[in-house]
């Protein structure tokens, strides 16, 4: 089978028409369309309603002080996967950096314009460059380990009087809000460290409260 004409999941449009030309081009899309008005007879407002079903799409740039191929960012691949899910057959996820300029690219369709406006900041954030924080916790303590993290976050929660709310954090406190969410999982911050560096730590834990050493917590 032959394919004749393609689109991408871009609001520019971008149609193909593999016997005309094997590159997007306005004008040999818009005589197309002329083309068929023709042929049908039928003005391109009813054709346009019998072409698609519009839902709501989110978009978003983002750039990046590095291009680092998608595979090597393993919590947007995480993020991407459970958006994918969530919205099953109902719409669709998609990113992919620009051809033309260091941004990544993300596009959310779906249903619910609000939860995918929220799933589209999720993969922004997912993608936001990591570093490493040296980090301990009254759980384990006097013990520390470098773990890595996102260095922004955005994080949604209900207030007091079960109000949305939402609060955006870089440095210490994107950290700590990090660390902290991670405890209402049941992870410690030596469950993102290797596993050599973990054992180690928790021995130096086992010793220390045998001996009655440990400080309290």
């Amino acid at each position: 089978m032959r394919l004749v004409a393609a689109s991408v999941g871009e609001p520019s449009g971008h149609l193909i028409f593999l016997d005309h030309a094997s590159t997007g081009d306005g004008l040999i899309g818009a005589l197309q369309v002329l083309a068929l008005m023709v042929r049908t007879g039928r003005p391109l407002s009813e054709l346009a309603r019998e072409a698609m079903e519009r839902v709501p799409q989110i978009t978003v740039s983002v750039a990046l002080a590095a291009r680092r191929p998608l595979e090597e960012m393993p919590i947007l691949a995480a993020t991407q996967t459970r958006v994918r899910e969530a919205l099953g057959e109902e719409g669709r996820v998609l990113v992919r950096w620009s051809g033309t300029e260091p941004k990544l690219r993300v596009m959310v369709e779906g249903p619910d314009e609000e939860r995918i406006r929220e799933w589209a900041r999720e993969l922004v954030a997912a993608s936001e460059e990591l570093k490493s924080w040296d980090e301990g916790c009254l759980s384990l303590p006097e013990h520390y380990a470098e773990v890595v993290r996102p260095t922004r976050v955005a994080v949604r929660y209900l207030d007091e009087n079960s109000r949305k709310r939402e609060v955006e954090a870089d440095g210490v406190l994107a950290v700590c809000l990090q660390h902290e969410m991670d405890h209402l999982d049941g992870i410690l911050f030596v469950d993102h460290v290797s596993a050599l560096k973990r054992n180690m730590i928790l021995r130096k834990l086992r010793k220390a409260k045998k001996l009655g050493t440990l400080a309290a917590e």
